[in-house]
């Protein structure tokens, strides 16, 4: 199937490992030029952009802290400068600790808010003013389901998830007229390279009958 997505420039945050990385290999395999972003997964994702590049000639690896305004403006202009105008943005870097609300601080919100919720604010307006000259543009935000649902020992990272999938419903109705698209997407557990740091927290996994190793990108056993 055609994705119509040959020679499209798409930025994905949070890109060095994990589902991020996992991501923009995807969008370069229909032949867009992706741009992974990293804050500290500066090798994960120069491996990434050198896979995505030998598939469609061009992809670029770029660090930025999304905390920093000055960080996501050179982010920002440095992608469009060497791959083209951003026409897909895929928020997907957040900030997450499975503790007990009760043993949390405030340091622990602030350091979840700062990046799931402001740092998705600041990457999506520096983004966003741009498509709308364009009048042209996709914007797509991930979060997790405890954000929906909610998550024993996740209440904070489940209040900043929420703010994800607020912000998508007031942009694509704002938006729309300069037409840029706002979707959300809720995740669950999907098996890369980090499934087992996020589905069995403190090394808690035991082998299961059938338990068999799977590739990165494939969904877990129970939903496949």
């Amino acid at each position: 199937m055609d994705l119509d997505l040959k020679g499209r420039v798409v930025l994905v945050t949070g890109a060095g490992q994990g589902l991020g990385r996992e991501i923009g290999l995807a969008f370069a395999r229909e032949g867009a030029l992706v741009a992974f972003h990293y804050h500290s997964s500066g090798e994960g994702a120069e491996e990434a952009a050198a896979d995505a590049g030998r598939l469609t000639g061009a992809a670029l690896a770029v660090q930025a802290d999304i905390r920093k305004d000055d960080d996501v403006s050179a982010m920002v202009e440095g992608v469009e400068s060497q791959l083209g105008p951003i026409g897909v943005l895929v928020n997907n870097a957040a900030a997450t600790g499975l503790k007990p609300f009760l043993n949390t601080t405030p340091d622990d919100w602030s350091f979840q808010i700062d990046v799931t919720v402001t740092g998705t604010l600041r990457v999506t307006q520096a983004v966003a003013k741009r498509m709308v000259e364009r009048k042209d543009g996709v914007i797509v935000s991930l979060m997790g389901d405890s954000g929906r649902v909610g998550e024993s020992g996740l209440s904070v990272t489940a209040t900043a998830r929420a703010g994800t999938m607020a912000l998508t419903k007031s942009l694509a109705k704002e938006l729309a007229r300069h037409g840029i698209r706002a979707n959300c997407v809720s995740i669950g557990l999907v098996q890369t390279d980090r499934f087992d740091e996020h589905a069995f927290p403190g090394g808690s996994r035991r082998p299961c009958r059938g338990d068999t190793p799977q590739p990165p990108g494939s969904p877990p056993p129970s939903s496949r």
